[in-house]
């Protein structure tokens, strides 16, 4: 492929040279007046309980600490007790015995 006597690249070399393009005039920027009102948003109902749920989650601690407290007290008093039976429905209502 000739590159340097291509009549194509040449012709492109022309229509895209900087200097063959005119000079644009800056013209002032004309002040934006509004007639109409500003953009707004609606949110639906679904979004608004949703951003309150996230509210809410986000104040709800991670750790029930209380939770955790009483279930410390009661293994260190020997009243705490689980049935195998119920850890191993628990298992299996979750499935995670695969």
């Amino acid at each position: 492929m000739n590159v340097f006597n291509n009549p194509n690249i040449q012709r492109l070399s022309r229509i895209f040279r900087p200097e063959a393009e005119p000079a644009a005039k800056a013209k002032p920027a004309e002040p934006v007046t509004r007639s109409d009102p500003q953009d707004s948003v609606k949110l639906s109902d679904e979004a608004r309980i949703w951003a309150a749920f996230q509210q809410k989650l986000a104040e709800t601690p991670d750790l029930r600490t209380d939770k955790v407290e009483a279930l410390k007290k009661a293994i260190a008093e020997g009243r705490y007790h689980v049935s195998a039976e119920a850890i191993a429905e628990a298992i299996l209502r979750e499935g995670k015995l695969s």
